[in-house]
């Protein structure tokens, strides 16, 4: 039987954060194929995506990035992933979401340092220039108003503008949203693209986040912050939990 003169396809594992090829004799290229191995699967991650987003999307839970990171600690920084990277994850949705090792506990700690809150008195709250748009937001997405107006007072006291962060977290504008994550929810308010140092299109971009979370809870646990403050907040304005 006559032999090909071309590359073969080498069906040993790989590591999921690594992409080998082999040089031949003939200048092409044998690619090792990435495989099943030990009950995990392969993952490419796409433009936008964080371990919070990968583990929403796979596990239905986005809590579950700690176990995902846990399996792939030469990950960086969780929010800041590199388009076409490898990782690797649970073929089955893990019993439970596992505390992230001390190095890497350690790591993000250094990555998104306690962020800085601007909050009032719970009896003293300035009145908002946004509210129609936090009413036309929630409106669209079914989220009460009074909780975007929460999340903007708590973030950054309805400011509009570039707004970073005083710890130095990432967190950007209005909402302080991290980058990537606003590249996975951003919704523009006038139909251009969405700005995330614009107040209107970051309100409307954390209506779509809080409304993609399935419950407002998990939405707020998710987006994080003042939550006592951002509920105490929306109540000035008349929400009622």
């Amino acid at each position: 039987m006559p032999i090909l003169a071309s590359a073969i396809l080498i069906t040993t594992p790989l590591n999921p954060l690594t992409l080998q090829s082999t040089p031949t004799a003939s200048s092409s290229f044998v690619f090792t194929r990435v495989l099943p191995e030990n009950n995990f699967v392969i993952h490419i991650v796409k433009k936008g995506e964080t371990l919070k987003i990968i583990a929403q999307g796979r596990y239905r839970d986005q809590e579950y990035w700690t176990n995902i990171w846990n399996d792939n600690s030469k990950i960086s920084d969780p929010d800041d992933l590199s388009q076409g990277l490898f990782i690797k994850l649970r073929v089955s949705k893990p019993q439970k979401t596992e505390e992230l090792q001390e190095g890497l506990k350690e790591k993000l700690s250094k990555l998104h340092p306690q962020p800085v809150y601007y909050y009032a008195p719970v009896k003293s709250f300035p009145q908002s220039n946004y509210e129609e748009v936090y009413k036309a937001a929630g409106e669209k997405f079914g989220v009460p108003w009074e909780i975007l107006y929460g999340i903007h007072y708590t973030e950054t006291g309805l400011r509009n503008g570039e707004i970073y962060n005083y710890q130095g977290s990432g967190a950007q504008g209005p909402m302080q949203f991290m980058p990537g994550t606003f590249r996975a929810y951003a919704v523009s308010a006038h139909g251009d693209e969405p700005d995330i140092n614009d107040a209107e299109d970051a309100i409307y971009s954390a209506a779509n986040f809080l409304a993609r979370h399935g419950s407002l809870e998990a939405g707020l646990r998710s987006y994080g912050g003042n939550i006592p403050g951002t509920l105490a907040a929306a109540k000035s304005k008349g929400y009622i939990n």
